[in-house]
């Protein structure tokens, strides 16, 4: 028997789509905070089937796409402020 744990793949689900939404609204910020805490939760799962392996991997490779995409954005925001001839 697994003790109690808040963080399920569902709860990880969830945050993935917070995520996404701030993503569309375009608040990188917040953005960036929703799919690190999804990352730091990974940790405390407790994985029992070969089901939900396959899907908090998928949910990973999600997560650092998302990681990668806001950060290169919020990068191209900065550039652009600071040189707005450049592009």
């Amino acid at each position: 028997m697994l003790p109690l744990l808040p963080v399920t793949p569902e709860s990880i689900q969830a945050r993935i789509n917070k995520g996404i939404d701030l993503m569309t609204a375009y608040d990188l910020g917040n953005c960036l905070k929703a799919f690190t805490s999804c990352i730091q939760m990974v940790p405390l799962l407790a994985i029992t089937t070969a089901e939900q392996k396959v899907l908090v991997a998928a949910q990973i490779v999600k997560i650092v796409e998302y990681l990668t995409a806001v950060r290169c954005e919020m990068e191209r925001k900065k550039l652009v402020a600071e040189d707005p001839q450049a592009h």
